[in-house]
């Protein structure tokens, strides 16, 4: 079980699974750039399935987000007003670096800048309901998380709101039996995702919810074959319709529950370069895409496109990606993450509010 005195500072496996994700979607950003396509011929087929795999690292972290964020709710009281703290420490964390990418964007771009509105829906993840040409093809996954996040905090808040005291996790089950019911029903093939408004989250949401029940099966929230069995139907489902993100968001969960059980999250993969890579996983997201763009814009005007140079380029690429993020990490994430912390009620406002 996950508690108070074995609940590591930071989930170390998480954050690797974290690291290794964002690097293998870099990877394959960089290929599906059309840029290194000599040395893509050359390369094993293995390896050129396993780069154009790398779609499915946006799929683990949405596991992993639902992992972390069920986490922090644990054992901590949920209500309105806590809900609405959450959401601003949410956004303190994630929104600055996001608009400094969609700056950096724009100046790489080098286009004429979007309308007001187009830039306002963007600030607020809203390009995608309102149906708007993104400003860079990787935004949606960050519309996506800000419903998971509120979806999940408004479900919480009902189901504590009915529990009779904080062992009781009947109201929660129930709550959530129906959420995971419905969420399940795109990846098994029993509802279309395209007659569903455009950037809604609902055919994804089982990527996040079965992250949350992970952590909540260790903890003893809910029964652990409940879980199991929950994460059984969609593999089984996503091996018979070939749904790669459902057989990847499964995979996941489970191996978060067995490193989980085996007190093993504060210590495997315990590896400086994974870890580096996975606290600044979000800013090497964020930035990669406008980074390819310039070094590969660069590098084919000084370099002949050959397998060997090509493969440098990558190599460029790839560090250039991550000591961007890095800075990044420093100069911009790190302070937010600082304040977003001290984003909390006093102890008065808690007082007038209980």
């Amino acid at each position: 079980m996950i508690d108070a005195a074995q609940t590591p500072q930071r989930f170390v496996f998480v954050d690797a699974l974290r690291g290794i994700s964002a690097l293998w979607v870099v990877v394959f950003h960089a290929f599906a750039s059309n840029r290194l396509d000599s040395l893509e011929v050359v390369l094993p087929g293995w390896s050129r399935w396993l780069i154009h795999m790398g779609y499915v690292g946006v799929t683990v972290f949405f596991v992993l987000s639902g992992f972390v964020i069920a986490h922090s709710f644990d054992r901590q009281r949920v209500d309105a007003p806590s809900i609405g703290w959450f959401m601003i420490r949410r956004s303190v964390r994630l929104d600055p670096p996001y608009w400094l990418s969609i700056a950096a964007t724009l100046v790489v771009a080098r286009a004429a800048l979007p309308s007001c509105t187009v830039l306002v829906a963007h600030m607020f993840y809203l390009q995608d309901l309102l149906r708007m040409e993104p400003l860079s093809p990787i935004y949606w996954t960050l519309c996506l998380e800000f419903q998971f996040y509120l979806m999940f905090a408004l479900l919480l808040g009902i189901a504590y709101r009915f529990r009779s005291n904080r062992t009781d996790h009947r109201s929660l089950r129930v709550t959530f039996t129906a959420a995971a019911l419905v969420a399940a029903v795109f990846p098994v093939g029993l509802a279309d995702p395209a007659t569903l408004p455009a950037g809604l989250f609902l055919p994804r949401w089982y990527t996040f919810l079965v992250g949350a029940f992970a952590c909540w099966a260790i903890n003893g929230t809910i029964p652990r074959f409940a879980f199991y069995a929950y994460v059984a139907v969609l593999f089984a489902a996503a091996i018979e319709l070939r749904h790669v993100d459902a057989v990847v968001a499964t995979v996941i969960a489970a191996l978060l529950l067995v490193v989980g059980r085996a007190g093993a999250l504060g210590n495997w993969l315990h590896w400086q370069p994974l870890q580096l890579l996975g606290r600044t996983s979000y800013g090497l997201y964020l930035l990669h895409n406008p980074i390819i763009a310039v070094t590969f814009g660069v590098l084919r005007r000084i370099t002949p496109s050959t397998p060997s140079w090509e493969l440098l380029w990558l190599l460029i690429v790839l560090v250039s990606s991550c000591v961007g993020a890095w800075l990044f990490w420093k100069l911009v994430e790190r302070p937010c993450m600082i304040f977003s912390r001290r984003c909390r009620p006093s102890a008065q406002l808690l007082l007038a509010i209980s």
